[in-house]
């Protein structure tokens, strides 16, 4: 695996909202998105963190789907915000599930997902 800082330019983009990133994300076209409601170092640490186990996210994620709405089919990541303090939120993609909306999954590094709904 590239080095992360490599594949993803925090420096290019941002808003009032955080640093934005975009790329490759394990086979998956990504924003990733450092929010600035804390410390940004920490908030692309949680994204570098996220990325380095992303074999091991991934699995729990597609579990936290199932057991919150069953059988899940094809699932692929949208968006990635992260905040301090190791908390993040995933928008995915689940068109089995979810017809037009995305899915949108919270969580932290210390305690994994912790929530599984919607956006819109």
């Amino acid at each position: 695996m590239s080095d992360f800082s490599e594949e993803f330019d925090f420096s290019a983009r941002k808003s009032g909202k955080g640093l934005f990133a975009e790329g490759e994300w394990h086979g998956d076209d990504v924003t990733l998105i450092a929010a600035l409601d804390g410390d940004a170092a920490e908030a692309i640490d949680t994204l570098e963190r996220l990325h380095k186990s992303w074999k091991a996210w991934s699995s729990d994620l597609r579990d936290a789907i199932e057991e919150e709405y069953g059988e899940a089919g094809d699932i692929w990541i949208e968006r990635i915000t992260a905040f301090a303090k190791g908390e993040f939120e995933i928008e995915f993609g689940a068109p089995d599930l979810f017809d037009e909306d995305t899915g949108l999954a919270t969580g932290n590094l210390k305690d994994g997902f912790d929530e599984i709904g919607t956006v819109g």
